[in-house]
């Protein structure tokens, strides 16, 4: 079994609630540049998606998706009981379509610093139907899509903040499929899918 973790190549937004996005292709570095989505005063909204795209994965074909886990760090400008942020909704999406289940938690509320929420794993595939395919995984258009409930009570409106977000796809390669390493020196190889070479006596027969 092996995984694969890739940080989105592209954010962009996509119509859902009535609050829009700013900056949307700052989710695609941990670098502490945020995307972001303000609430109004005295009103509860939703956001429009925040969509992350063209994540880069090269699943070997062939290859059975165990599972997909979503990460997003994130974090609200205010959580207290007169203005807070939490989901409203977090799908993955196949070829540029909202695909299988909606994994929000739309209980817990944002905090005011930093944190890396987490979606799925590695055995859950999102109740998609049919299951995924490496080609599903592969195409620049799979990816995963956010929108948060904005709320105030009060004067002031809140502010979500989404730095970056992150896709790690756990599969298992087909009967017979050969890496291929070039370039690198078999002394500086320590590892193959996990297992120390040092515990490998034989590859293909050889």
């Amino acid at each position: 079994m092996s995984s694969s973790a890739k940080i989105a190549g592209a954010g962009d937004e996509t119509s859902h609630g009535t609050r829009q996005w700013g900056s949307e292709s700052n989710i695609t570095a941990n670098d502490g540049a945020y995307a972001s989505v303000s609430g109004v005063a005295g009103s509860n909204v939703d956001s429009y998606y925040l969509r992350a795209t063209s994540f880069g994965f090269a699943i070997p074909t062939g290859s059975t998706i165990n599972g997909i886990q979503l990460e997003i760090e994130r974090k609200a400008f205010n959580n207290d009981a007169d203005a807070h942020v939490h989901d409203a909704h977090v799908y993955l999406q196949k070829a540029g379509t909202i695909t299988g289940a909606d994994k929000a938690n739309t209980v817990s509320t944002w905090t005011t610093s930093d944190v890396i929420a987490s979606y799925g794993g590695a055995a859950d595939i999102w109740s998609w139907s049919p299951a995924p395919t490496a080609e599903d995984i592969n195409a620049a258009t799979f990816g995963a899509r956010l929108a948060v409930s904005l709320h105030s009570t009060g004067l002031g409106a809140t502010v979500a903040y989404v730095d970056f977000m992150r896709i790690t796809v756990t599969y298992t390669e087909p009967t017979g499929y050969t890496h291929t390493v070039s370039g690198v020196a078999a002394a500086s190889i320590s590892t193959v899918d996990g297992v120390a070479t040092a515990s490998i006596s034989t590859v293909n027969g050889v």
